[in-house]
C-alpha cells in the first residue's frame, strides 16, 4: 500500500494512519499542503502570496452608505413624519383598558353593597359572587397595566426630549 512503509497508505494522509506523523508523509518526507496529495510528476502547489496591505474596515466617524427609498408620489416632508411619531395607538390603548379595568374592579369591589334587600331575602345573583370573588385580580391587572403604560410614556418622552436637545 505505501511506498516505502507498509503501514502508510499513500492515498490518505499520514496523520490519520498508525505509525504516521503530522510532520512526514511516508518515510521522513514532508507532508504536502493542499487538499490532495502530490504524485511525483507534478510539481508542488504554491499558495498565494497574501495581499501587503489589507483591507481595513472603514472609520468609525466616515459617513454610512444610506438611501432611502420612498414610492413615487409619497410627499417627503419631515413635519409629517414628526407628527406621526406623537401618537402611538398601542399606548393609548394601554392607558384605556388600564383605566376600565380599574374602574371595573374597584366597582366589583363594592358591588355586594349594592344589592337590594329584596335580592337577599331571594336567591343570591351568582354575577355578584363571581365579579367580588376577581375584583382584587381586576384591580392589580389595571394597576399593572397603568404602571406600564405611564413607564413606556415617561421613556417615549425621555427619548424625544433626548433627540430634540441634539438637533
Amino acid at each position: 500500500m505505501g511506498e516505502s512503509t507498509p503501514n502508510i497508505d499513500s492515498r490518505y494522509s499520514p496523520i490519520y494512519q498508525r505509525g504516521g506523523t503530522a510532520g512526514t508523509g511516508g518515510a521522513g518526507a514532508p507532508a504536502a499542503h493542499g487538499s490532495r496529495w502530490a504524485s511525483p510528476g507534478e510539481p508542488p502547489q504554491q499558495r498565494p502570496d497574501a495581499p501587503a496591505e489589507p483591507d481595513l474596515p472603514p472609520a468609525p466617524d466616515a459617513g454610512a452608505n444610506v438611501v432611502e427609498v420612498v414610492p413615487e408620489g409619497v410627499p417627503h416632508n419631515d413635519a409629517a413624519v414628526s407628527a406621526g411619531r406623537r401618537f402611538n395607538p398601542f399606548l393609548l390603548a394601554l392607558w384605556l383598558l388600564g383605566a376600565a379595568l380599574l374602574a371595573l374592579g374597584l366597582w366589583a369591589v363594592f358591588a355586594p353593597l349594592q344589592v337590594d334587600e329584596t335580592a337577599v331575602n331571594g336567591p343570591f345573583p351568582q354575577w355578584i359572587f363571581i365579579i367580588s370573588q376577581s375584583a382584587g385580580g381586576i384591580v392589580v391587572s389595571g394597576s399593572i397595566l397603568l404602571a406600564a403604560a405611564g413607564a413606556l410614556s415617561a421613556v417615549r418622552w425621555d427619548r424625544q426630549r433626548g433627540s430634540a436637545q441634539q438637533r
